[in-house]
């Protein structure tokens, strides 16, 4: 996976209606391109009280994002391979195919959800196992994808498909299928049909 034009990524929260206002429609392709994660607040309380050692939330972020930059800085225009094993293809096209036929219940637009997703899947599998090579030199530009980190970019992705779906039907737009029998016929019909051959498939 090459990315020739890397673009600008950002982290998002929010409400169900303030995210209507960036995707307005789930027939809006912007909605495809988010992992989403739909949390649950706690009704638990959480100690407030400043310990020696505490520090912001923005303090954190300071200090990972400044290691971040210099590992960026390190690798920055190096043409960096990252190989997955024959396992990892395997699971990543079931994944895909699976959830790619499930998808049609929801909607056309739908399918957009798994392709990304997909693909968003090994995006993640490479960025992982670039940085735990990160202190690597950069003599060696060709790294292998680990189980470990192929199957943790799996499970956020999973996550993020199942919310994303749930999201998907939550919005104003495209929906689903109510009939399972007509969702069994409309895929039971070959890439191209006259209307007797869709009474031929009816029957």
């Amino acid at each position: 996976i090459t990315v020739q034009t890397p673009k600008l990524a950002f982290a998002l929260s929010g409400t169900l209606n303030q995210i209507k206002n960036l995707v307005p429609s789930n027939e809006d392709g912007t909605f495809s391109r988010f992992l989403i994660l739909n949390l649950k607040g706690s009704l638990a309380w959480s100690d407030v009280q400043p310990t020696e050692d505490y520090k912001t939330i923005d303090e954190q972020i300071d200090i990972v994002s400044k290691e971040y930059l210099q590992i960026f800085k390190k690798w920055r225009g190096c043409n960096i391979e990252i190989r997955f094993t024959d396992q990892h293809w395997i699971l990543a096209n079931k994944f895909g195919k699976t959830h790619l036929n499930d998808s049609f219940y929801f909607g056309e637009h739908a399918s957009s959800l798994v392709k990304r997703h997909t693909l968003m899947m090994m995006r993640m599998a490479a960025t992982l196992t670039m940085m735990r090579n990160s202190d690597n030199e950069p003599n060696n530009l060709v790294f292998n994808c680990n189980d470990t980190d192929f199957n943790t970019a799996f499970t956020l992705t999973q996550f993020s498909l199942e919310h994303s779906i749930e999201l998907f039907q939550k919005l104003p737009g495209e929906k689903p299928v109510k009939n399972i029998n007509e969702r069994i016929f409309l895929q039971s019909l070959p890439d191209q049909f006259n209307f007797s051959t869709a009474l031929k498939y009816a029957e």
